[in-house]
């Protein structure tokens, strides 16, 4: 079966055509169908899968920018006040 999809002013319109039986090409859109919404529960669990791990990944990736900021301010911090260390006179 083919299925034709254009757009006249801004509305879809669908147009369908098929060749031979109009009995066969029923069936076997239905058995396409069926195939078709198996498939379909299969990537959803994989997309809430999948979704799930990419929230984990970023809310890491967000984590280790947070830290490296930080860890990047109290080291130029402890280098300022080694720095201040010795630029004192020694007594």
């Amino acid at each position: 079966m083919n299925v034709k999809i254009t757009t006249i002013n801004g509305q879809k319109n669908l147009y369908y055509s098929y060749k031979g039986d109009l009995a066969t090409e029923v069936e076997d859109c239905r058995k396409e169908l069926e195939k078709l919404e198996k498939e379909t529960s299969y990537l959803l669990k994989r997309l809430e899968e999948e979704n799930k791990r990419f929230t984990k990944h970023e809310t890491r990736c967000q984590h280790l920018k947070n830290f490296i900021d930080l860890g990047e301010k109290e080291l130029s911090k402890v280098n300022a006040v080694s720095t201040s260390d010795k630029l004192r006179p020694e007594e």
